[in-house]
C-alpha cells in the first residue's frame, strides 16, 4: 500500500535533515522552513525522479558552497530514510549532481502505484479534502479579432485540464472566458470588416495599414451584403457600430463553435464592453483613489503598485481620458471576488509576466490576500512545417487555426501534445508530423 501524503513525508524527512546537521555540525543558523523546500521533477531523467534545491536556497543565507551543503545534507537525510520502515522501500537512492539533491523511486514505489490504480480505476488520485472551495479559471481570452490559433489552442488544453483536475479533487470550479470586445483593435476590426463590405458592393476603399486582411472577414462581409443588400454604405457613427458589433459577434460565434469542438467548456463569458457600460470600471478606481492608492501625475491617473511590492506605479486612466488595459482588469478581478470566489486563477501569455506582480498589488490594494491569486504563465507554441518556424499574425491572416487543428490532427492527438511539455516551456508543434501521428493512431483503431 503506498503511503499517503507521500510528497509531504519527503519534505519532513528533508526538514528533519536539515535542522539535524545545522544543529549538530554547523555553527551557522539558517531560517528553516518546510515551505522552502519544493520537490520538481528534474528536466533530465539522468538526475533521478524527484529534485530539490534546498541546499542552493540555505547557501545564500549561511553564506556557504551550495554543493557541499547538498553534500552534508543529503547524508543526514539518507540516515533518516534509513529509518523510516513505513517509506524508505519506495526510495532507491539519493544523490547530489552540483548543489540538486536528487531522489530516485523504487520498483516497488511504481508497483504499488499500479495497484492503486486497480483498485480504485477512475477514482485514483481523487481527492476530496477541499470541500467544494470555489475557484475561478480565467484561460484563452483571446480578443476576438480573428479565430483562435494554435497558440490559444494550448492556453485551451491546460486550462481546460486544470479545471478537470480541480473538479475531480473536490473544487467547485467555474471556468471563465473574458473578453476584450471594445478598443482600438476592436474599432480596427469593425473597419476592415466595413471596407470589404464596402468592396463587395462595388466601392474600391482600401484597408487601413493596421487592418484586418484575413479571408474570414470577407466571409463576415458577404454574409452581410446576402442578408442586409447594400443599405449600410452610408458612412455613419450608426454604420460604424454595426460593422463592429456584427464583427465581434460572429467571430465569438466561431470561437465558441472551435471550443466546443476542442471539448473545452466555459461557464462563463465575460465582457469588457459591459463592464465599461455598467461603469464598474470607474467606480473601481474611485473606490482606490478614495483609499490613497491613486494619484494624478502629468494628467493621468496612476496606481500605487509599488506600495504592495510592484516595481514601479503604473498609469490607469491616460491623458487623454481613455483607460489602459490595467483598469478594466483590475475592475474584472474585484468582480470575480465580489461573486464569492475564494481562489482566483489566470493563464495567460509569455507577454504578461510584467503582469503578475501589478495585479497581485491591485488585490492587495482592494483588500484581499494577494495569495488567492494565481497567475500561470502559458508559453508560445511554435508552429513547424517541415522543421522550419512558420511566423504567424492573426492581422496579416498567417495562422494556422484552432479549427485546422481539429479537422486535420484531431482532438486527442492536440491535447495530447500541447500537455507533454510544462506550461511554462517552449513547445514547437511539428504540424506534418503531428499529422502522421493522428493517421497512425487511426490506423491502429
Amino acid at each position: 500500500m503506498l503511503e499517503k501524503n507521500f510528497k509531504e513525508k519527503i519534505i519532513q524527512i528533508f526538514s528533519e535533515g536539515i535542522n539535524q546537521y545545522f544543529a549538530e555540525e554547523s555553527a551557522c543558523r539558517a531560517d528553516i522552513s518546510s515551505s522552502l523546500i519544493s520537490l520538481d521533477a528534474p528536466k533530465e531523467k539522468l538526475h533521478g525522479d524527484i529534485t530539490s534545491n534546498i541546499a542552493m536556497v540555505l547557501a545564500k543565507q549561511v553564506k556557504a558552497n551550495p554543493v557541499i551543503l547538498a553534500q552534508h545534507i543529503s547524508e543526514k537525510i539518507k540516515k533518516i530514510f534509513n529509518q523510516r520502515s513505513d517509506i524508505n522501500s519506495f526510495i532507491d537512492g539519493i544523490e547530489v549532481k552540483g548543489a540538486f539533491i536528487n531522489l530516485w523511486l523504487s520498483d516497488k514505489y511504481y508497483e504499488n502505484i499500479l495497484l492503486e490504480i486497480f483498485k480504485n480505476k477512475e477514482k485514483f488520485g481523487q481527492n476530496s479534502d477541499f470541500g467544494g472551495k470555489r475557484v475561478n479559471i480565467e484561460f484563452v481570452s483571446a480578443n476576438p479579432t480573428g479565430p483562435l490559433t494554435i497558440a490559444h489552442a494550448r492556453q485551451a488544453a491546460i486550462g481546460d485540464a486544470l479545471a478537470r483536475i480541480l473538479k475531480f479533487n473536490g473544487y467547485d470550479v467555474t471556468t471563465e472566458y473574458y473578453l476584450n470586445d471594445c478598443g482600438r483593435q476592436i474599432n480596427m476590426l469593425g473597419k476592415s470588416l466595413e471596407i470589404r463590405y464596402r468592396n463587395l458592393c462595388g466601392k474600391e476603399d482600401s484597408l487601413p495599414e493596421d487592418g484586418y486582411v484575413g479571408e474570414y472577414v470577407i466571409d463576415i462581409a458577404k454574409e452581410i451584403k446576402e442578408k442586409h443588400g447594400e443599405m449600410f454604405l452610408e458612412e455613419t457613427e450608426k454604420t460604424s457600430n454595426f460593422f463592429r458589433k456584427y464583427a465581434v459577434e460572429s467571430i465569438m460565434n466561431l470561437i465558441r463553435k472551435d471550443l466546443e469542438d476542442f471539448r473545452v467548456h466555459f461557464d462563463v463569458w465575460t465582457s469588457q464592453a459591459e463592464f465599461e457600460e455598467r461603469k464598474i470600471v470607474e467606480r473601481t478606481l474611485e473606490e482606490l483613489e478614495k483609499a490613497g492608492y491613486l494619484y494624478e501625475q502629468d494628467g493621468a491617473k496612476w496606481f500605487k503598485s509599488t506600495a504592495f511590492g510592484d516595481d514601479k506605479d503604473r498609469v490607469v486612466r491616460k491623458s487623454d481620458g481613455s483607460y489602459t488595459y490595467l483598469a478594466p482588469d483590475i475592475a474584472y478581478h474585484k468582480d470575480k471576488y465580489l461573486r464569492k470566489f475564494e481562489k482566483i486563477i489566470d493563464l495567460l501569455g509569455p507577454d504578461h509576466h510584467g503582469y503578475i506582480n501589478r495585479m497581485k498589488a491591485a488585490v492587495s490594494a482592494m483588500g484581499y490576500d494577494k495569495s488567492s491569486i494565481d497567475i500561470l504563465i502559458v508559453q508560445l507554441a511554435t508552429l513547424l512545417r517541415n522543421g522550419v518556424a512558420v511566423s504567424m499574425s492573426t492581422r496579416r491572416a498567417e495562422f494556422i487555426s484552432l479549427r485546422e487543428i481539429i479537422e486535420e490532427i484531431g482532438v486527442d492527438v492536440a491535447r495530447l501534445i500541447f500537455l507533454m511539455r510544462r506550461r511554462d516551456s517552449h513547445l514547437d508543434f511539428e504540424f506534418e508530423v503531428a499529422k502522421k501521428e493522428a493517421t497512425d493512431r487511426k490506423d491502429c483503431t
